[in-house]
């Protein structure tokens, strides 16, 4: 239908479009009045629900790469440990001249019941000790929830295994905790060794 203002268009869903044509010095300016539909408002729901669901996909995709490299870093850092606390025992029984240096200036280490604070005190003890043959069981990391003032993060680490001492053949269970950190990536320094014998070892 024509008329004075503009034209009118029947819509396929019964609604109608209103079309105003205006001649200016710019040209035909064309505006439009659109009613609403049902067909309109599906699509603006399906819309807002496709919306909704990126926004799902996108989070759980963020926590996934998060929790993959938290475990990954989990993992590379407690393989991390147990290389080093095996090198740890290697170097105490067969180059403990150079054990201090796996600790701060003001390290502990406690063996047998003898404390040892800094490395002096450290290198004096264990160069006077009878020599050690170690063999692990069991290595079990824990991480802490205590940080060094630097917020360093720090791991206890229980151990537990057989020794031999010196000469004498007889076999001694052992337990030994560590308080560990990492000076710098893949290099770990030891707050604190505390090794426990049996004596004699339990059957």
């Amino acid at each position: 239908m024509m008329g004075m203002m503009g034209t009118i268009v029947p819509n396929v869903r019964g609604a109608t479009v209103q079309i105003s044509e205006c001649r200016g010095k710019f040209g035909n300016i064309y505006s439009g009045v659109h009613n609403e539909t049902d067909y309109d408002r599906v699509y603006k729901r399906n819309d807002l629900k496709n919306i909704l669901v990126l926004q799902a996909l996108y989070y759980c995709i963020l926590i996934f790469c998060f929790t993959y490299h938290s475990v990954q870093d989990n993992e590379n850092e407690e393989s991390i440990i147990v290389k080093f606390v095996k090198d740890f025992f290697e170097i105490l029984d067969k180059n403990r001249h150079i054990v201090h240096t796996l600790f701060p200036e003001d390290g502990t280490c406690i063996m047998l019941g003898h404390r040892m604070t800094g490395h002096s005190a450290i290198t004096r003890a264990m160069l006077s000790m009878a020599t050690t043959i170690h063999q692990l069981f069991s290595i079990d990391i824990l991480t802490l929830d205590m940080q060094l003032p630097d917020k360093v993060q720090m791991f206890q680490v229980l151990c537990a295994g057989d020794v031999k001492f010196g000469n004498d053949g007889e076999i001694h269970g052992f337990t030994a905790t560590f308080l560990v950190y990492f000076l710098r990536p893949n290099v770990l320094n030891v707050v604190s060794f505390n090794e426990r014998c049996q004596w004699p070892k339990l059957s």
